[in-house]
């Protein structure tokens, strides 16, 4: 699954993941990523947890005679803490897409979802070397494929 690290989740991995996002957010510079770098993953997976526990705790508070007083205020507070979350990173996920470096993405979505191999190389270098082992390498990638191999 492409939203799990390609290493480990110890914290030495997301130290090394958040100093490619430094260096390709901040110096501007290329991080070494895979398809997707770690602010992707971290995203995605709040993302998921955020919204099991805001279903979770709407549900105890959409059916609140069966559960205590206390069980209530511990699901009003983790739906605001959920909601309050999503209404953070959503923005910054949108922002952080849309900003100059990333436009190839955002083209290749809503055009045909291929990425032209240069693309590929220069921003995603973990994937590319994936493809290249792999013998997976023509002028494009799909991008919504899978396991990142244009379909004919």
């Amino acid at each position: 699954w492409k939203l799990w690290p390609d290493e480990s989740w110890s914290p030495v991995s997301l130290l090394k993941g958040f100093s490619e996002l430094w260096k390709t957010y901040i110096l501007f510079g290329h991080g070494r990523f895979g398809k997707f770098n770690t602010g992707q993953k971290l995203f995605a997976w709040s993302m998921i947890i955020c919204v099991i526990a805001i279903t979770g705790s709407g549900f105890m508070l959409m059916f609140r005679d069966t559960f205590s007083t206390a069980a209530q205020e511990q699901a009003r507070l983790v739906h605001g803490i959920s909601f309050i979350l999503i209404g953070l990173l959503l923005p910054v996920h949108i922002y952080l897409s849309l900003i100059p470096m990333n436009r190839h993405g955002i083209r290749a979505i809503f055009r045909d979802g291929n990425i032209p191999l240069s693309i590929v190389r220069e921003h995603h270098p973990i994937w590319y070397e994936q493809l290249k082992q792999e013998g997976e390498l023509g002028e494009s990638i799909k991008y919504n494929d899978n396991m990142g191999r244009k379909k004919d």
